[in-house]
């Protein structure tokens, strides 16, 4: 080593891993983008799963058969009549994505990026008006978006907790 060379600190080579809470919220984001792409594959899959032959007729299916193959049914009359429509999910599934990017920052240095903790926290419980207020006006079961909503919410709680 030459004269007044600074011998870096293990610290600072070898810097501590992110804390292990945000990894579920990160991968949950990702997910959710990267299967908004696919929306109309994973419905068919689903569908057959569920035993739905024909997703315009689905006398003899309740629960979440029917609605499965309601909304799968919706979507390919949207698909077929109206595709610029998918156009939106793709942006979905793109803000999804960077959001998860913007997650990683967080993970790695949480106190340099707490605003992005912070306004995770506000868009987190900014779900539960949204999914009351458009869950309603959507037509969407009640079920479904009280599902929905809380679902979000229990990951922020897992996610953001020690």
């Amino acid at each position: 080593m030459g004269a007044g060379e600074v011998i870096p600190q293990y610290d600072e080579l070898f810097p501590a891993p992110p804390p292990p809470r945000f990894g579920p919220f990160h991968r949950r984001f990702l997910l959710s983008g990267l299967t908004a792409f696919p929306l109309l594959p994973e419905l068919r899959f689903l569908g057959s799963w569920l035993g739905i032959q024909d997703h315009a007729n689905l006398s003899g299916h309740s629960g979440l058969a029917w609605w499965i193959g309601h909304v799968w049914h919706g979507l390919e009359v949207t698909d077929q009549n109206f595709p610029f429509i998918a156009y939106g999910t793709g942006w979905l599934a793109f803000g999804h994505i960077m959001i998860a990017f913007f997650i990683v920052g967080a993970w790695r240095d949480p106190i340099a990026n707490a605003w992005v903790l912070r306004t995770g926290l506000v868009c987190c419980a900014a779900v539960f008006p949204l999914a009351l207020i458009c869950g309603e006006i959507r037509g969407i079961p009640l079920p479904w978006w009280l599902i929905d909503a809380p679902s979000v919410s229990s990951a922020r709680s897992r996610s953001f907790t020690a």
